[in-house]
């Protein structure tokens, strides 16, 4: 841990801030993690799964070169030794006459305390003078209960059923044992020379104390005001579970998708931009590879609930026989028969070869290869 040796005392001319960062700290940490799970098949098809997670932790700093205040006057001699990382520190309030709120002037004045800082006026809290010196200040500062950078404890769980096609999941998280320090706009009634929220409605007056009213507040200002520092009535638990996720959802019934393939088709027909190849001819092959949901003729074996590959070979061969200066041309009509005979079909695939095309070199075939996808 990199830290500033703060037990050198600025009595020796180095301000604090000023030294080195070093790696002095020391910390332990301990802590435990926890998961089960529990998986169930009910006999009327619902499947069950319920998961629990739970993590404790607890760090404590064991040295951090930090100098023992008692000599100072401080209460509590340390400010990070012996705590979580990230411990506050705040003014205790003293309940002690009912209320925790000064009630008057007199009051005020019997207590015999100076203050440092703003002085408290009537309707301001009460803190404790913990070291009993008649002052107080920073040295009668304590801990914050559970006032610190991580939680100790962090859970959450989640169940899942699923029923045929449909699933619902539900997903909790919290933690606990953490609490923070609130101030500012909405919380102290002086930001911006008065912003005010539920929170001040019941803030305390002279007559509402007199009248026996609830008080949750101490006396409002737009000034200073012992009451606005960080005491323990600002902190507050930051403890809660939540219901972190809900996702209903339905999977869509699976299809069965086959592919069908006619291979090397063979045909002479009279496809070319030169005019020998309208009136000689040439041989040309085709495939296909044709995608469609078969589901019902793979239970029911009969041939209408399929593709008929006689079918598909009499839609090719007539498309063949049209004439057509680009294959590229002759391919597309092909497709586009193929879907228009057999609109089932999800997608089709298809390559056109024109053998030994004439045009001076040794060359087996040219080919176009065309695919599409239907919606």
């Amino acid at each position: 841990m990199a830290i500033q040796n703060n037990s050198v005392s600025s009595a020796q001319g180095i301000a604090s801030e000023n030294l080195p960062f070093e790696n002095l700290g020391k910390m332990n940490n301990k802590g435990f993690d926890l998961e089960l799970s529990y998986i169930k098949n009910l006999k009327c098809g619902l499947r069950m799964t319920i998961r629990g997670n739970m993590g404790y932790n607890k760090n404590e700093v064991t040295d951090i070169k930090e100098l023992n205040r008692t000599a100072s006057g401080y209460y509590y001699p340390y400010r990070k030794t012996g705590y979580s990382a990230g411990q506050q520190f705040g003014y205790l309030i003293d309940y002690s006459n009912g209320n925790g709120y000064y009630n008057s002037q007199e009051e005020i004045d019997k207590s015999g305390l100076r203050f440092s800082g703003a002085s408290p006026r009537p309707g301001d809290f009460i803190y404790k003078d913990l070291n009993n010196d008649g002052n107080i200040d920073e040295r009668d500062q304590a801990p914050m209960d559970k006032a610190q950078t991580l939680p100790t404890l962090s859970y959450g769980g989640s169940i899942q059923l699923e029923y045929k096609n449909f699933d619902l999941y539900v997903q909790l998280q919290g933690v606990s044992g953490t609490a923070a320090y609130y101030s500012g706009c909405g919380i102290f009634d002086n930001a911006y020379q008065g912003v005010y929220t539920d929170l001040h409605r019941n803030a305390w007056t002279a007559d509402r104390y007199a009248a026996n009213e609830k008080i949750s507040y101490p006396a409002l200002t737009t000034g200073s005001s012992s009451s606005l520092q960080s005491n323990e009535f600002f902190y507050s638990k930051n403890n809660y579970m939540r219901l972190k996720n809900v996702v209903l959802g339905y999977t869509l019934p699976k299809r069965w998708s086959s592919k069908l393939k006619l291979e090397k088709m063979r045909f002479y027909a009279y496809h070319g931009v030169m005019p020998q190849e309208t009136k000689v001819g040439n041989d040309f092959v085709v495939d296909l590879i044709l995608t469609a949901p078969l589901e019902q003729a793979v239970k029911s074996d009969e041939l209408d609930d399929t593709i008929n590959y006689a079918a598909v070979y009499a839609v090719v061969k007539e498309q063949m026989d049209i004439p057509s200066k680009l294959i590229e041309h002759a391919a597309g009509r092909i497709l586009y028969a193929l879907k228009e005979r057999f609109p089932q079909l999800a997608a089709v695939e298809l390559k056109l070869s024109k053998l030994n095309p004439p045009f001076g070199g040794d060359v087996h075939s040219a080919s176009i290869i065309l695919g599409e996808t239907f919606s």
